[in-house]
């Protein structure tokens, strides 16, 4: 007989991002259950959804089935609105689509869009011309001369700016702040970024925003550099985009 709880901790284990590590924990606390409560059809739904990658999501499902575990662990029966979340949710994507999904995670997270991309010479030429500019340099030795960006980098040496989402919605500390030494390097670092046309720096590596493909759980988002001169039949490997497409539920809204 299967042992279901290392199945399914050994298929959580190839989900990518730190996000997902607090999944562990809630499957354990799940196989910890009576039989009875794991087979609640909103509990066992909402654990299916552990096992699919972040980019799935469309709402923060470590906290949806941390809150069912806590009132299953407590003798509660979930109420109805949170059964009602929990159906909205659907039915998890199937195997098939996690993999293709966690796979291109996977390349994302290392700044790997190449198996997509066609015309990597245009990203590598761009990069190369940067690195050469004099300007690009002294802008960055003045942010480093203003700033100490020990304060501002990832474990990994990392800084990145602020998000921009779509339609234009920007964060909620997006508005204009110059009241703290942190307030001036987001507004100075942001301003940066915009010039050069990076998501962010490597230490004294310019990250140079890439043509890139994302998946999202309502769709497939393709991103365009400004400085990139788009060929929409030879920069992308179309076939493969397609592939990656956000899933399509089966479900149909009842009339």
């Amino acid at each position: 007989m299967k042992d279901q709880r290392q199945e399914d901790l050994a298929r959580h284990s190839k989900l990518t991002f730190r996000r997902m590590q607090a999944g562990v924990q809630l499957i354990e606390r799940f196989h910890a259950l009576p039989e009875t409560a794991r087979r609640h059809g909103a509990l066992k739904r909402a654990y299916d959804w552990l096992l699919v990658p972040l980019s799935l999501w469309p709402v923060d499902v470590i906290g949806i089935a941390g809150h069912l575990l806590d009132g299953f662990e407590a003798g509660k029966t979930p109420a109805t609105d949170l059964v009602g979340l929990v159906n909205l949710l659907g039915d998890a994507p199937t195997e098939k689509t996690c993999g293709v999904t966690s796979q291109h995670e996977r390349n994302v997270k290392g700044g790997n869009y190449e198996t997509l991309i066609k015309a990597q010479h245009k990203f590598d030429f761009k990069e190369k011309l940067l690195k050469q500019y004099k300007e690009f340099r002294d802008d960055w030795d003045w942010i480093k001369g203003q700033f100490d960006l020990d304060k501002y980098q990832g474990g990994n040496g990392v800084i990145r700016r602020r998000m921009v989402s779509e339609r234009n919605f920007r964060p909620s500390d997006w508005n204009f702040k110059w009241n703290s030494q942190e307030d001036r390097f987001r507004n100075i670092f942001d301003a940066f970024c915009h010039k050069w046309v990076l998501y962010g720096m490597e230490k004294d590596k310019p990250l140079l925003q890439k043509l890139s493909v994302n998946i999202t759980p309502f769709g497939t988002m393709i991103f365009i550099p400004r400085y990139w001169s788009f060929d929409r039949n030879r920069d992308l490997r179309w076939r493969a985009v397609i592939r990656r497409r956000c899933w399509r539920s089966t479900r149909r809204p009842s009339r």
